[in-house]
């Protein structure tokens, strides 16, 4: 493509280079962020969890707690989603949730149908998953329901496989990768387009003019449109 610039403006070529140059630079760096090869993400979120076994401190050495005819000191339940993060289907899921040295795990459900679980040591269970397509386009996922003697706060998850990652998620409403992703490239281009505009100020000469003017409609237009699919994306689901 060829530009022109205003002769009599010693500003005209600097300012057209400059931003067929930043907008090609920022097109190629937002192509490689949706096209680079990433992980999938597992997610496991912490739906409820609660001390069964509240009683002040000054009672506690009076009382005796027994699960399945056994003293247990803390006892606790917990229970957990894992979700598809993706929009394809995840296969050979194999998680292990750790609660730490402190904590028993007692007993333990999962949706049956869909995984596997069997606890590898006191304080550690393993979950597998032959396959689980994405939560935002299927509502398909994995609960899992735990007794434990102990404190649940402190579990940390682990898992990794050749196109998956498992991460843990605490709190139920906080935004998930795919939402984050999504927002992340909404503010590269509305950051594009406010650039864009900049360059528009300092511009001279028809043809330099018509040439920002295209790519900010262009890139503007994209902004919006993401940002109402996004909107509606979110609201659905």
């Amino acid at each position: 493509m060829i530009l022109f610039a205003d002769e009599t403006n010693p500003w005209g070529w600097p300012t057209t280079i400059a931003a067929s140059l930043l907008t090609g630079f920022l097109g190629s760096l937002l192509t490689w962020y949706v096209n680079r090869k990433k992980p999938h993400h597992a997610v496991v979120k912490r739906i409820q969890s609660e001390s069964l076994t509240t009683i002040a401190p000054n009672f506690r050495k009076n009382v005796k707690v027994y699960y399945v005819e056994k003293e247990v000191t803390e006892l606790s339940s917990i229970t957990l989603r894992i979700e598809n993060a993706g929009d394809s289907i995840l296969k050979n899921l194999l998680i292990i949730l750790d609660f730490g040295v402190d904590t028993r795990i007692l007993g333990f459900s999962a949706t049956e149908s869909l995984a596997t679980a069997k606890k590898i040591e006191e304080n550690k269970l393993q979950v597998e998953i032959p396959g689980l397509n994405s939560y935002r386009l299927y509502e398909e996922s994995v609960v899992l329901g735990m007794i434990c003697d102990g404190p649940v706060s402190d579990l940390k998850v682990s898992g990794r496989g050749e196109d998956w990652v498992a991460t843990y998620n605490p709190k139920f409403e906080l935004l998930s990768f795919n939402k984050q992703k999504i927002i992340a490239l909404i503010l590269l281009i509305w950051v594009l387009c406010f650039l864009e505009i900049i360059l528009l100020n300092f511009a001279t000469g028809i043809i330099t003019i018509i040439s920002i003017v295209v790519y900010l409609l262009f890139t503007l237009g994209l902004a919006l449109f993401m940002s109402v699919k996004a909107y509606f994306t979110f609201k659905k689901g």
